[in-house]
């Protein structure tokens, strides 16, 4: 009688499940992170209220972070991925263009991404006040080559007429607070205006704006001086 032939063991499709499902915990809990830090600071925000607004026991924190530390700079990691895989989509555009009108998209590019992603600049302010080991950190690890790109970007733009008389370090800071401020204030913007920093529209106004500002004669070229009466913010009444 010959030999039964065995049947062909079943593809274990357990283990890619579970590796999704961390996966998933992991941006759960990084996402939750990213929320506590831009409000409370490192000091401030507390594992155990992570893990409850990401829906996860404390402990997970530990398993898939190591420490509060090491889940502080898996967000920080997280969120300056976000920040480059963005700008890598328009890198295509930016080579074929001049200086200015390569200026003129990183402007609109960046404030459009401080409007999906408000928590950067939140908590970068709260790490920015006092040197620390995590500032240096993040400093060399994320954000000199940012600084250094840009640097290299405004003295391009210099040459070719603009942006004169300005150090490039002092364009820097006043580009990052000029695209940045309204997002991350934006309960005053609201209270102050009535209008919503965030909807689509005025996200399109503001990033124009911010290029009218620092690239006066390029934005006249290409726009009205007059916004549309929807944009328009009037008189409150008392």
């Amino acid at each position: 009688m010959p030999p039964r032939r065995k049947s062909p063991r079943p593809v274990a499709h357990a283990p890619r499940r579970r590796q999704s499902r961390s996966a998933e915990t992991r941006l759960r809990i990084i996402q939750a992170a990213l929320q506590r830090f831009g409000e409370q600071g490192y000091d401030g925000a507390m594992t155990r209220d992570i893990a409850r607004a990401a829906g996860v026991q404390q402990p997970l924190i530990n398993y898939h972070f190591g420490s509060k530390e090491g889940l502080w700079r898996a967000a920080v990691a997280h969120l300056f991925g976000l920040l480059h895989a963005s700008f890598a989509e328009t890198l295509p555009q930016l080579v074929t263009l001049d200086a200015r009108a390569a200026f003129a998209v990183v402007l609109r590019h960046f404030v459009h991404f401080n409007a999906e992603h408000p928590e950067l600049t939140r908590l970068m302010i709260k790490e920015a006040t006092a040197r620390t080991k995590r500032l240096e950190w993040v400093v060399e690890q994320h954000v000199r080559p940012t600084f250094e790109a840009v640097l290299s970007l405004v003295r391009q733009v210099q040459a070719s007429g603009s942006l004169r008389g300005i150090d490039p370090a002092s364009a820097y800071y006043l580009f990052m607070g000029a695209a940045t401020g309204v997002f991350v204030m934006a309960p005053a913007y609201q209270l102050l205006t009535g209008a919503d920093p965030f909807s689509p529209a005025r996200r399109d106004a503001y990033a124009e704006a911010v290029v009218r500002l620092f690239l006066p004669e390029r934005a006249a070229a290409r726009a009205s001086s007059r916004l549309p009466a929807e944009l328009r913010l009037e008189r409150r009444a008392d």
